[in-house]
């Protein structure tokens, strides 16, 4: 199957009533026609977004049955998987490099491990995610999601928002635990820190304190100021100049206001 573009994937954390949603969904719809559910568009979308991403997992089958199915679903010739004569080791190479896998029994323990080798091998090119609806047993929805498409996503909604419904394997999840869809789509609420006011708090505080005592201390300053000296007690310094040169200066001076 084709992988979904970007925003055919997105639409899984839009609200499913938005314009660009709808149509995201139908060009998705239009391509797996015998995937569609028939219970109405959005529970379609879901249904191929599941059937495109999904490799269904029997825990009690291991590792080795999921790479069969990796090597179905991928091609042999992006990954190649050896199995030995006795189907107890399985020798793994993608991307230019390879990893090994043993099957000492069929213990969930023992899969976990496997499935984390498994995650950390193919983490720059795939990200494993299991699509929860409301508890897990023993048959997982794993979905392979190329980790491009999930990266993306992921800066631009939140990791919680993808969490609330595509959950990493081996997540602490209560089996039974109510599945409420519109968390998909619904931002979750963020707690204001804050902390992040205390330094605009406390620098508003000292600007005021600085405005304050700045005030006072002009008011001082004018206060204390000596008044502009009145014209007739400048004749006594210009008295020792000529007349008619000491009338010039005075004139000047009452015209500029340095005198009253």
């Amino acid at each position: 199957m084709k992988a979904p573009s970007s925003e055919q994937f997105d639409a899984l954390f839009e609200h499913p009533r938005s314009a660009k949603v709808r149509a995201a969904q139908a060009a998705l719809l239009a391509n797996y026609p015998e995937e569609l559910s028939g219970y109405g568009v959005n529970d379609d979308y879901l249904s191929v977004f599941q059937a495109v991403f999904e490799i269904l997992l029997e825990g009690q089958e291991g590792i080795f049955s999921l790479l069969e199915s990796l090597v179905e679903r991928m091609g042999p010739e992006i990954l190649q998987v050896e199995f030995d004569d006795d189907y107890e080791t399985a020798v793994v190479r993608f991307d230019g490099r390879e990893v090994v896998f043993h099957c000492p029994g069929l213990h969930y323990e023992t899969f976990s491990a496997d499935m984390q080798t498994l995650q950390d091998f193919m983490k720059d090119h795939y990200v494993f995610r299991v699509f929860y609806e409301g508890g897990i047993g023993d048959t997982w929805q794993l979905l392979m999601v190329p980790a491009g498409t999930w990266l993306k996503a992921e800066q631009q909604y939140g990791a919680a928002r993808l969490s609330s419904c595509l959950i990493a394997f081996g997540s602490e999840v209560e089996p039974g635990e109510p599945f409420d869809p519109e968390r998909r789509w619904r931002a979750p609420r963020r707690r204001f820190d804050f902390s992040r006011l205390r330094i605009p708090l406390a620098l508003t505080f000292f600007i005021a304190v600085a405005a304050v005592l700045l005030n006072g201390y002009i008011d001082l300053s004018v206060a204390k100021a000596p008044a502009v000296p009145a014209c007739e007690r400048m004749g006594k310094v210009f008295g020792q100049l000529p007349a008619q040169q000491a009338h010039a200066m005075h004139e000047d001076m009452r015209s500029k206001g340095l005198c009253q």
